[in-house]
């Protein structure tokens, strides 16, 4: 069986590659890289509605973080008309590469299930990374899956309103959402006053991650 890493831009594009994927049996591990995703609140949105998902299906993933506002903003300023090759770029390499790293088969993206992408600049980029690290990438066109991709994510609960570029942009603050934006519950978060309250109450020390 084919051990693949899949990388995942966010919930409603894995559902239309999940299953195609399933079907080929392949034993798919999920990967969670878009520093490119700006404002936060839109990078949060995506990766928390794609982990709910992926625990409903039983999909392991990995999650590295990097809101990299600053690198993108480096890359970007200077041609911001031209920022997806950087997009699509980092993130391609950065699953290549932990592809190669972790001993997966190869990789591929749940960007192949765009229609708003440059398809064939992906494979491109893909193509060559693949060859740089060494590992297969496993191509599969997933854009005949799209449509009804949204239907199942729409059936499944998943936040899915197609509508044009104006309002997404609108809705994202400017930030770059490639055409899809999620919306999630918000979270519950705890204070420092809380956390040490209940660490005294449970006689344990606190333990803290910064």
């Amino acid at each position: 069986m084919e051990k693949i890493l899949l990388h995942c831009c966010c919930a409603p594009c894995s559902v239309s590659c999940l299953p195609a994927l399933k079907e080929a049996g392949a034993d798919i591990t999920a990967f969670w890289y878009n520093p490119n995703i700006h404002p936060f609140k839109e990078y949060e949105a995506r990766r928390d509605c794609l982990v709910q998902y992926l625990e409903k299906e039983g999909v392991p993933l990995i999650v590295k973080e990097d809101y990299g506002l600053r690198e993108f903003v480096k890359n970007v300023a200077s041609d911001i008309e031209g920022r997806c090759v950087y997009c699509y770029s980092v993130r391609l390499e950065e699953t290549a590469k932990y592809a190669k790293e972790k001993g997966f088969s190869g990789f591929t993206s749940t960007l192949f299930a765009s229609l708003y992408q440059d398809h064939d600049l992906m494979v491109k980029k893909a193509e060559e990374l693949a060859e740089k690290y060494g590992v297969k990438f496993y191509y599969s066109d997933f854009r005949p899956n799209f449509r009804e991709g949204n239907k199942k994510a729409r059936d499944m609960g998943i936040p899915v309103v197609e509508t044009d570029k104006n309002k997404l942009d609108q809705i994202a603050e400017g930030g770059n959402h490639q055409g899809v934006v999620a919306y999630v519950a918000a979270h519950d978060y705890a204070s420092l006053e809380d956390i040490f309250k209940k660490a005294e109450e449970k006689g344990e020390p606190p333990f803290i991650v910064i």
